[in-house]
């Protein structure tokens, strides 16, 4: 039985000076996150700017890290220096636990995320996490695409938060969003127009190398981000 858990941490800075700290600590963290104890996938991800504007926001960024147990997770927030750092720095900050349901597709080789034996029929919210790395020769086909392809999405109101992130800049992207039930994910989905001519065009053009789509369930939250809503909500 698995009890692997996955955590999104966020930190938003409101300084130009933490922007640079945080930029600084992009490299710091594929360093000090390596060989964690019970930790079994970890990326460092920068966010862009709103509706998904390839730029970067210089002042949030992510650690996506996948846990074999929730008290491996546990274990390192409360004693790792670095976490602890970042999160002192950060005007705002976010840490969400989740458990997958579903996930297929690939990220760095492997699908990092095993179906947690642990998910609650009564929580509805939904955590998605979608990742691609875009062919060199699609670049400018992609990325004319987007805003198309998002049309519809914010006005959902299913929808709580979404964001583009990626490890690196404008070919290794993914996005991030938080949805208080499946009826919106399917409604931008499948009845948009626009996003099922995007699905069309990606499986005729083939213009990723590599992409994962997966699913989570959202059970706990910790942190002073007002974007995001509080664990009681997940009831």
């Amino acid at each position: 039985m698995s009890e692997q858990i996955t955590t999104v941490s966020v930190f938003k800075s409101d300084t130009r000076w933490g922007n640079v700290k945080g930029f600084f600590a992009v490299a710091e963290g594929y360093v000090r996150l390596r060989n964690i104890p019970g930790q079994n996938f970890f990326k460092v991800m920068g966010v862009g700017k709103s509706n998904f504007d390839p730029k970067p926001d210089w002042s949030t960024y992510m650690h996506v890290q996948v846990w074999n147990r929730e008290k491996d997770a546990l274990a390192f927030f409360e004693s790792n220096g670095f976490h602890r750092k970042m999160r002192s720095q950060a005007a705002q900050f976010k840490l969400i636990f989740l458990r997958n349901s579903k996930a297929r597709g690939l990220w760095a080789g492997k699908n990092p995320f095993e179906k947690s034996e642990e998910l609650d029929a009564e929580n509805d919210w939904i955590f998605v996490i979608t990742r691609a790395r875009i062919k060199l020769k699609f670049l400018k086909k992609f990325w004319d695409y987007v805003p198309t392809s998002q049309k519809g999405l914010y006005e959902d109101p299913d929808l709580v938060f979404t964001a583009g992130v990626g490890e690196w800049p404008v070919t290794h992207m993914a996005t991030m969003s938080l949805w208080k039930s499946e009826e919106g994910i399917k409604r931008f989905a499948y009845k948009g127009r626009e996003h099922r001519q995007a699905i069309q065009q990606t499986q005729a053009l083939q213009w990723y190398s590599e992409e994962l789509f997966s699913r989570f369930q959202p059970y706990k939250m910790q942190g002073n981000w007002s974007a995001l809503v509080t664990p009681e909500d997940f009831r």
